[in-house]
């Protein structure tokens, strides 16, 4: 399978370390490189499952440097389906406002190739409560009347007149307060939308299953293009109640040409800058990457001046309690 797909040269993740309350912290992370290659294999691997018609056929599984210094990514499209609607779920079950973590961050860093066959597409990242039944969605319209990103509550489908380039690595990044029925995502540090209502969809307001989805335009899915989603990382984080959030700007270089990061911080928090080269293995090892909040709203800048720093370069931001 070929791609031009390659990594954007850098990103900001804002992760969080909690000391335990209930079911805090990590919820769940992808660990890719403990997983077999080939076809059909992200299905059944780490707890991932698909519907019945996508556990043959090669339409998901598990790729090796697809390109160079990604390592192992997990992929869904590319072959013709059976079905019109293929997905991969994992299982989370987690009650939010009931464990005393209101709010669920999700980033996930994604890319999705166009297709050469003239028939296109749509991929989503989509929310299930513990029931199964539906809560939201963000929509990656590859279709040609209606291309970019919408999101969807469950009643209605929005545009966020936010497009996607195709052959990027890109990071979703999304926070859902479940107690307010209220979420906002950026993508690529652009904001999607902000602070708008989740779900209008009725359903109970819990986290179920976290899935990504392709679903085919024609009625037929022998007309399916073959466009495909590649899924790099995902995490997926609850925060207890009483959080300060975090906001970050879009990441930059100076005028020297070193990637500059900056996001506000507060008290009671320290934040240590991590990176990879490979998205397999992540460091805190750069010079002046760790910063202790002294007041309220501070505003942190870091710059990266390794001068071993290669082409393509990853970044998050831990966040933990400061002891």
């Amino acid at each position: 399978m070929a791609s031009s797909l390659h990594l954007i040269i850098f990103g900001i993740t804002l992760l969080t370390t909690l000391a335990a309350h209930g079911k805090t912290g990590l919820l769940y992370s992808t660990a890719f490189e403990n997983f077999n290659v080939g076809p059909d294999l992200w299905n059944g691997q780490d707890g991932w499952f698909s519907n019945s018609y996508a556990q043959t056929g090669g339409i998901q599984g598990i790729d090796n440097e697809i390109m160079e210094g990604l390592g192992k990514s997990s992929f869904l499209g590319f072959r013709q389906p059976t079905v019109r609607w293929n997905y991969l779920t994992q299982q989370i079950n987690h009650d939010p406002v009931g464990e005393g973590t209101a709010t669920i961050e999700i980033d996930t860093l994604i890319g999705l190739e166009d297709s050469t066959n003239e028939k296109y597409d749509s991929f989503f990242v989509t929310l299930y409560n513990t029931q199964g039944d539906f809560l939201a969605a963000i929509q990656f319209s590859n279709e040609r009347e209606s291309f970019g990103i919408f999101y969807d509550d469950g009643v209605t489908v929005r545009n966020t007149t936010i497009q996607f380039l195709h052959g990027e690595l890109s990071l979703l990044a999304i926070s859902i307060d479940f107690q307010n029925n209220l979420w906002s995502a950026d993508f690529d540090g652009i904001p999607l939308f902000e602070s708008i209502q989740f779900t209008a969809s009725g359903n109970a307001r819990d986290l179920g299953t976290f899935s990504y989805e392709w679903i085919v335009t024609d009625p037929d899915p022998a007309m399916a293009g073959n466009n495909w989603l590649l899924v790099a990382d995902c995490n997926i984080w609850a925060i207890p109640f009483g959080a300060p959030t975090v906001k970050s700007s879009i990441p930059s270089f100076n005028g020297e040409g070193f990637p500059t990061l900056q996001f506000s911080g507060e008290i009671g928090w320290t934040y240590q800058i991590e990176y990879t080269n490979s998205l397999g293995q992540w460091l805190s090892d750069l010079p002046n990457s760790t910063f202790v909040a002294t007041q309220f709203g501070q505003i942190i800048n870091f710059t990266d001046e390794d001068p071993h720093r290669p082409e393509m370069r990853y970044y998050r931001v831990r966040r933990l309690v400061t002891p």
